[in-house]
């Protein structure tokens, strides 16, 4: 991760090489672990720390994300794992019980350096102390090297320089993607915007550093989804006398993504009486399909089949009263994922492209790591339809809404219209035109 320092003001002047002494010693920790209790998401982990973690953890890369030992985020443009703290913030997930690194043996990279850095210099970079970090008094000197605990030092370092280096020009890669004209004009309407509101603290981190806005952020949801709050029957009732629907059909709802300029006809690739099949087995009665595409999908370029059990849900006038109508969803990458999460109601993620989509755009969240049931193949999902828990999905959901930190309570309208109303209040009071 890097930043902007002045090294005049953190470190004690000096820069050194693995080959230095430097004032870091602190008696093995004894009795101290506050550097490992406020880290944030800033243990940024690389290749060789992820290949550390797992031979001596015995987990793989998904398994860590799933227990809850690593996640994902941005940094400076690009996606990387990172050390997790615990959720009632009591610091890093590897602590034990008497506050003590469980996996010293084999820690991360950045957890070695502490409390040193590293500042890059032409094809190469060297140690820095960071004198406000450590509480620890009276740090004994220890040879930089042998602080890190790397056995091959100078392949190490070779690893890092090329680590970092890759990492400046996928960034810069990014960067070069949206163009300076794109990021100067969303710079500028960021800083046109007054409120923003947010759903929940993943999306408040998000605009903070995605968005270019530093102005104020209004944590109590999103009205759109203030519906799902609501007398959902009614709505259902609404769907379902749409589609000239009885009112004891269940109804399941396909909203796949759009995919640019890829064949659709390969990617959006339901098997829908095989998927009707699956439902009623699962959950018995009569099921209808609404399909409902993404509004850049051209429908002429994707024909619904004609079924007596599926209907194009296009032409309907508001997602959100289809989610809160309908019973079960099945999408790919779409955001509406999240807004059956919040009804509790059970969504299947099914994308044959996830790999080629991961390696192309790159995800905030894998798929695995969600709390839906997720298939890259139409076989794998009807395995998923039949083998659904209800209990077990609930019980990710809530693990999930407790990650994310979600705000929405269905009020969010009203929190907005008051933010608003106040701001008018006041700007009329400063001019002298309020009554």
């Amino acid at each position: 991760m890097e930043r902007e320092i002045d090294l005049a003001e953190i470190s004690d002047g000096r820069l050194y090489t693995a080959e230095d002494l430097v004032k870091v010693g602190c008696g093995d920790c004894a009795g101290c672990s506050s550097c490992c209790r406020e880290t944030g998401n800033t243990i940024l982990l690389d290749p060789y720390d992820i290949w550390q973690l797992g031979c001596g953890t015995k987990l793989s890369f998904s398994e860590l994300l799933e227990q809850g030992r690593i996640e994902l985020n941005m940094a400076d443009g690009v996606i990387l794992p990172n050390l997790k703290l615990r959720e009632n913030g009591e610091g890093c997930s590897f602590l034990n019980e008497e506050g003590r690194c469980s996996i010293h043996a084999f820690r991360p990279g950045l957890c070695r350096l502490f409390p040193l850095g590293r500042i890059y210099e032409e094809g190469g970079f060297r140690y820095f102390l960071q004198v406000h970090e450590c509480h620890k008094q009276n740090r004994s000197k220890v040879k930089v090297k042998k602080w890190l605990g790397i056995p091959d030092i100078r392949r190490y370092e070779a690893f890092v320089l090329a680590w970092h280096d890759y990492l400046k020009r996928v960034g810069g890669d990014c960067m070069e993607a949206l163009g300076r004209q794109y990021i100067s004009y969303a710079k500028k309407d960021s800083e046109a915007i007054d409120l923003f509101l947010s759903c929940c603290r993943w999306c408040t981190e998000l605009y903070r550093r995605s968005f270019w806005y530093q102005g104020e952020i209004l944590e109590r949801g999103i009205p759109k989804n203030d519906l799902y709050f609501t007398d959902r029957a009614f709505i259902r009732e609404k769907v379902l006398a749409y589609f000239g629907c009885t009112s004891d059909t269940k109804l399941a709802l396909y909203a796949p993504t759009y995919r640019g300029d890829q064949d659709t006809d390969a990617l959006y690739s339901l098997d829908y009486e095989k998927v009707l099949s699956a439902l009623e087995d699962r959950f018995p009665g009569k099921w209808k399909i609404l399909v409902h595409l993404h509004p850049n999908v051209n429908p002429a370029a994707y024909p619904i089949p004609v079924l007596p059990d599926v209907a194009d849900a296009g032409p309907y006038p508001y997602m959100q009263e289809l989610l809160a109508g309908c019973d079960v969803l099945f999408s790919d990458y779409s955001g509406c994922a999240f807004d059956f999460l919040l009804m509790e109601k059970p969504c299947f993620l099914y994308a044959e492209d996830a790999e080629e989509m991961e390696r192309n755009k790159g995800f905030y969240f894998r798929p695995e790591e969600l709390p839906f049931p997720f298939a890259r193949t139409g076989q794998e999902l009807l395995g998923q339809i039949r083998s659904f828990s209800q209990e077990a999905y609930l019980e990710k959901c809530g693990v999930w809404l407790s990650r994310i930190g979600y705000f929405d309570t269905g009020h969010a309208s009203e929190a907005a219209a008051e933010r608003i109303e106040a701001r008018i209040q006041r700007k009329e009071k400063r001019s002298g035109t309020g009554t």
